[in-house]
């Protein structure tokens, strides 16, 4: 029986935030607790969950940015992918 090799690291893309070249790094999930509201019929509290992309900048600043604000410069690799056409409703 061949025995296959997986080989994990990670994987940095070029991308621009704010106009500034950097290096993206992953995605990060975080969450927060939130209070019930104190006022009547409010909400009764629960949690709050985030997603950040954490990306390097030239000047070596890490830094936590919203999704929408990461602007990939490689492109990313669509060649491979096939697109189905979308259904539209009648």
């Amino acid at each position: 029986m061949a025995q296959s090799e997986f080989i994990i690291r990670p994987e940095r893309r070029p991308c621009w935030i704010d106009g500034k070249k950097a290096m993206f790094h992953q995605w990060i999930n975080r969450a927060k607790v939130s209070a019930p509201s104190m006022m009547v019929g409010g909400h009764g509290g629960g949690q709050l969950w985030e997603v950040f992309g954490l990306v390097e900048l030239e000047e070596g600043q890490m830094k936590e940015v919203y999704p929408t604000d990461v602007i990939f410069a490689d492109g990313g690799d669509f060649s491979n992918v096939v697109f189905k056409p979308q259904e539209v409703d009648a």
